[in-house]
Parts: structure tokens; C-alpha cells; sequence
């Protein structure tokens, strides 16, 4: 007897310490979203060079976080934070593209 997954479904495993990365994009992209919808940014959190280095990242030029930052933005701009499934889907492409750019996929 075979099952019928849904098509929606997305299974990968990932690594336990992608947990942690996917947390901190998440975390720094809602700080993009509250800095964006005009909240004070006195007190924000620039948690890039925590992320960039659990990505494995051990040079980190300015282009890098330049970079960084653009793919931040690109995704904070495509996603509703009332939207989990659009918020997901980002942050899971986001965590992708980081750790394709390092070569460790």
C-alpha cells in the first residue's frame, strides 16, 4: 500500500544547527519589518555577524554584509508578517541562499 503525500508538503531534514540560524533570520527579519513600519530603531539588534559565522562564513568583508543586507530586505519586502506560511517559505529561501553562497548546502 503506497501513500499519497500532499503536493503542498515540503519534507528535507536539516541539520540541528540550522535550528538556531533559522531562529536568528527569523528574529532579524522581524526587526527589519518593525525598523521598515517606522518603529524606533534605537535599539536594535544586529545579529548578521552571529548569523554569517554559524553560516560558515570566516572571511567577512563589507560586501558580504552589504550583501547580507539586500537579501534581508528582498525578503522582509515579499512576505506579510500576518502571512506564517509566506514568513516560513522566506525564511526558509533566505536561509537557503546564505548557506548556497558559502558552498555548504
Amino acid at each position: 500500500m503506497q501513500i499519497e503525500l500532499p503536493t503542498n508538503l515540503k519534507l528535507f531534514k536539516m541539520p540541528p544547527s540550522a535550528e538556531v540560524m533559522l531562529f536568528l533570520i527569523s528574529e532579524e527579519m522581524k526587526i527589519n519589518r518593525l525598523v521598515e513600519a517606522g518603529f524606533d530603531a534605537a535599539y536594535t539588534c544586529d545579529l548578521s555577524t552571529l548569523i554569517l559565522s554559524l553560516a560558515g562564513f570566516e572571511y567577512r568583508p563589507d560586501s558580504l554584509y552589504d550583501g547580507y543586507t539586500e537579501l534581508l530586505d528582498k525578503h522582509c519586502e515579499k512576505v506579510s508578517p500576518m502571512d506564517e506560511e509566506e514568513w516560513k517559505d522566506a525564511l526558509l529561501d533566505m536561509y537557503m541562499q546564505i548557506k548556497i553562497e558559502t558552498g555548504n548546502e
